[in-house]
């Protein structure tokens, strides 16, 4: 065996087992890579979903409190109508209307307020973590349109404001309980029926928005990692042949290293006859 030939043998060898460990190295990286991602992705879609459940949650709170307000509003309208005629000079009957606005009517429009100043919080959120997710393309995902929440605000400042001047009605009436139908009360009320209908319906709509946007998450949270390993598996197989193949060149060339090249002229020569 010459000294270039065993100079080239050892070349070839190097060269396979550099191969090898190389290729070996890139497919931890490759899975470290692939966990790193689905973990990141899992992270991103489950802070969604999770944001999502949470708007749900908090849009029924407000769907709760609407009913809570509707029926109070209710049962003032129909005591004003029911008793408007035939109470006159009876402070009781005044005095009971003012109660029910107190102790019913005001409390429960305030609980309907901060429900509905908690779900706008959770939606900006929820809408924040969306489009951060939809700026990444492996999560891109739709992104509700929350603006409507501003018409959420407007019905809740015109409950606000028409009840309040319900209440300050309620406290300027006379005995003639007449005045609670004449005066414009129970058209206030009305009014305060109408909004809290429209709250009720938009709420319905952002709900079921927040819960498509939580289902798209899960999904998400299981086709991505999915495809991302069977890219990782693949590449893998296309990598354990290279490692083959550097297993094989680097075991030829020491063989031949071994066999001082004898066993590689060997083989040469019969391959050489049997092609001849």
């Amino acid at each position: 065996m010459t000294s270039q030939k065993k100079a080239s043998a050892i070349v070839l060898a190097l060269i396979g087992i550099i191969s090898v460990v190389f290729t070996l190295l890139t497919i931890i990286g490759v899975w470290w890579f692939a966990a790193t991602f689905n973990a990141a992705v899992v992270t991103v879609l489950s802070a969604v979903e999770r944001g999502a459940q949470n708007s749900s949650a908090a849009l029924q709170q407000v769907d709760s409190s609407v009913s809570g307000v509707q029926s109070e509003v209710n049962t003032l309208e129909t005591r004003v109508l029911t008793v408007g005629v035939n109470v006159s000079e009876n402070p009781v009957i005044l005095n009971a209307l003012r109660q029910q606005y107190d102790e019913r009517v005001s409390p429960e429009t305030q609980a309907l307020v901060e429900t509905a100043r908690a779900a706008r919080s959770a939606l900006d959120s929820t809408a924040s973590m969306a489009s951060a997710a939809n700026s990444n393309p492996f999560t891109a995902m739709f992104v509700p349109d929350f603006s409507r929440v501003q018409t959420l605000n407007t019905a809740l400042n015109e409950v606000e404001q028409e009840l309040m001047r319900v209440g300050l009605e309620l406290r300027d009436l006379k005995v003639d309980a007449t005045q609670a139908v004449t005066g414009g009360i129970t058209g206030r009320l009305q009014r305060v029926d109408n909004a809290l209908q429209s709250i009720r319906a938009l709420t319905n709509e952002l709900n079921a928005s927040v819960a498509a946007l939580g289902a798209r998450a899960a999904a998400l949270q299981q086709s991505i990692p999915f495809w991302v390993n069977v890219v990782a598996f693949g590449l893998t197989l296309i990598m354990l042949a290279a490692i083959v193949g550097g297993i094989a060149l680097a075991w030829s060339s020491i063989s031949y290293l071994q066999s001082g090249g004898a066993r590689m002229d060997t083989f040469l020569g019969k391959f050489r006859a049997d092609a001849a």
